[in-house]
């Protein structure tokens, strides 16, 4: 018997090969960053602390002094009036911008200033019993302590201010304020002001009246800013405003000449004292002279 020989399977036709796709040219690998050493981190992280410990520590104790002054302005018993400030012509072609700022709303009182002397902050000004004018003295020779403390000198009044938490107003912030008096025609005659008219000097009176004895005279509610005393400012005295800072703070030179500002009991009515000016020796003590205080 004949073995049956093996067929041989048929071979599959080989299949076309496929082109090779093209390879992506590969991404350079980025080199990787220098991990930083433990102590640079601890470094970073003290620097850091720091540096956040200071700015609580600094924002506190701002805080605390402003606290420190609106204490010390509620025991001086003043009444701040708030401004808004912004642009103002100081003079002509001369624009300035003011930040707010407040002003007490009376001057000065006898009264309030008498605290500052028990305190040992402030010396005593100028009596009644070397100037008749004067306000402050003896119950008998000035009686009334309501009326505006004068007979101060520059340094006096910046003392107070100073221990009231505050400090003399600018000349730019006086004007300002000055600006936004409701019935400028008003504070021309004794029906606004305390000003010398027919019947004499303090509207008959020879003299300052209590604060506040006429109605308010801008439209923040300040008082007396015009008439029965003139208010010291921090300025020294400059003949042109034209050199007033653009941003209204006070003019310091060298000069022992400061600015007065908006007249007192003695000023003639008809008088326009929202841009009168003054000057004084910083210390002059005159029954015409008391002050206000900024904030």
């Amino acid at each position: 018997m004949t073995e049956a020989i093996p067929r041989a399977k048929p071979q599959r036709a080989s299949e076309p090969q496929r082109p090779s796709k093209p390879k992506r040219a590969s991404k350079p690998k980025r080199a990787s960053k220098p991990k930083r050493p433990v102590a640079a981190l601890i470094t970073s992280g003290v620097v850091l602390a720091l540096c956040l410990g200071l700015a609580v520590y600094l924002f506190s104790q701002e805080r605390r002094a402003a606290a420190a002054r609106e204490a010390a302005w509620r025991a001086a018993g003043l009444e701040a009036v708030a401004l808004p400030g912004g642009p103002f012509e100081i003079a002509e072609g001369r624009m300035i911008r003011l930040a707010p700022f407040a002003l007490s709303k009376a001057e000065v009182t006898v009264a309030q200033y008498r605290r500052c002397v028990a305190a040992g902050a402030c010396t005593p000004p100028k009596g009644a019993d070397e100037d008749e004018h004067c306000t402050w003295g003896p119950e008998h020779l000035a009686p009334d302590d309501t009326r505006p403390i004068n007979c101060v000198d520059w340094h006096q009044a910046r003392r107070f201010s100073a221990w009231a938490g505050g400090r003399l107003p600018t000349e730019a912030e006086w004007a300002y304020a000055a600006s936004r008096i409701s019935h400028p025609q008003a504070l021309k005659a004794c029906l606004g002001a305390v000003l010398s008219d027919e019947q004499g000097g303090g509207c008959g009176r020879r003299g300052a009246w209590p604060v506040c004895a006429k109605p308010p005279q801008t439209q923040d509610g300040l008082c007396d800013l015009i008439g029965n005393v003139w208010e010291w400012v921090e300025d020294d005295y400059m003949a042109d405003l034209k050199a007033t800072p653009k941003d209204g703070r006070a003019l310091i030179t060298s000069s022992a000449v400061k600015v007065r500002r908006g007249g007192a009991w003695y000023s003639p009515v008809g008088r326009d004292l929202t841009t009168a000016r003054g000057k004084e020796r910083a210390d002059r003590r005159r029954g015409l002279l008391g002050f206000r205080v900024a904030r």
